[in-house]
């Protein structure tokens, strides 16, 4: 797959107007990702890493002291979970040296429960990867899908929440089924599980950005017909940047058998992906630690109020765990009659 970062943010004139940070990324306040298509990476607020960039910056957070309960975890530096993060409002970001948004609020969450601080490790949707399957940080958070191909290079954690998926565009577009998408530009973040299906959509064009921020802007521009992506970000990215005010978005229809003839993985894809933490390969501590928590975080309705905090309107829906999403990991990483974290009743509202 063609990687467009030069061409999106690499130019001369890219980066001048990245050092003002109006092209490549977008000026927006401190905060977290996600609002109608989780994209964003936005200057000041959204630290995001944009392209060339040399290496990783990092930033403490003391969510919490260190407790020998940490310190046995076998993270790389004991009491402390490295974290590498694309500031990704209102999924994720950082302010102050503290992880923010709804992810970086989990994140701190589970920190405190097992006693460990976090380092954060600043970087791109790339970086991020490459940087937890090489087993340079602990885990990276902000909106990961889960994916067999992923799986073999790390590990994951048991589902925070449940992601519909959402496709960014221009107004006016209306394009909210499969069999509309040929002859258009499809467009996501560089690892993002929808590549593979993009690709077998016939005669499309198929482009992956470094960051949110770039994505939505080729969106605004017309370079970019349809963005995937997590469904909390345009209508965050909107309210904080005037040049994305004429974006929208739609929820991906389910799709037909015919449909699914020519490009049959939008099939699980069209489920939705769940949202995890993404550990490096060997931290099965860590990740044996984080799953009761994760799973009494959400059956509590503590995930809810947090969901309903960031922008979701029907936490219910987001943590009601589909069957597509439950049944492909049984038998790769989950056992069979594996339960996973739901909640329900009132506290789910």
């Amino acid at each position: 797959m063609k990687d467009l970062t030069k061409r999106t943010c690499g130019s001369k004139a890219a980066r001048r107007d990245w050092r003002n940070k109006s092209r490549c990324f977008l000026a927006i306040p401190s905060r977290i990702v996600t609002g109608a298509i989780v994209f964003s990476a936005f200057a000041g607020l959204l630290l995001a890493a944009g392209p060339g960039r040399a290496a990783p910056t990092t930033a403490s957070s003391n969510a919490a002291t260190e407790s020998n309960q940490c310190r046995q975890l076998g993270t790389l530096v004991p009491g402390q979970i490295r974290v590498a993060i694309e500031s990704f409002m209102p999924i994720i970001g950082e302010a102050g040296g503290r992880l923010t948004g709804l992810d970086g609020q989990n994140m701190t969450l589970l920190a405190h429960e097992l006693g460990c601080q976090v380092k954060i490790v600043l970087a791109d949707a790339a970086g991020d990867l490459a940087a937890v399957q090489a087993h340079r940080v602990d885990a990276t958070i902000g909106s990961w899908g889960w994916s067999a191909a992923r799986e073999r290079a790390g590990l994951f954690t048991d589902p925070l929440y449940y992601q519909p998926v959402v496709m960014a565009q221009r107004k006016g577009t209306d394009i909210s089924r499969v069999s509309q998408f040929p002859g258009h530009t499809l467009c996501t973040l560089t690892g993002f599980v929808f590549i593979p299906a993009m690709n077998q959509v016939p005669h499309a064009i198929v482009r992956t950005y470094p960051t949110i921020a770039a994505m939505l802007l080729d969106i605004a521009y017309g370079r970019c017909d349809i963005g995937f992506g997590n469904p909390l970000v345009i209508p965050y990215a909107e309210s904080h940047n005037p040049v994305l005010k004429h974006l929208t978005y739609r929820y991906l229809a389910q799709p037909t058998a015919s449909e699914l003839k020519s490009a049959p993985l939008f099939g699980p894809v069209a489920a939705g992906y769940e949202d995890a933490i993404y550990l490096a390969p060997g931290e099965k501590k860590l990740e044996a630690a984080l799953n009761p928590l994760i799973d009494r975080l959400v059956g509590s309705g503590r995930e809810a109020k947090l969901l309903e905090q960031w922008g979701v309107k029907d936490p219910r829906f987001w943590l009601t765990p589909r069957d597509g999403l439950v049944n492909e990991r049984i038998g790769v990483d989950r056992p069979t009659g594996w339960v996973a974290p739901h909640c329900s009743g009132s506290a789910c509202r």
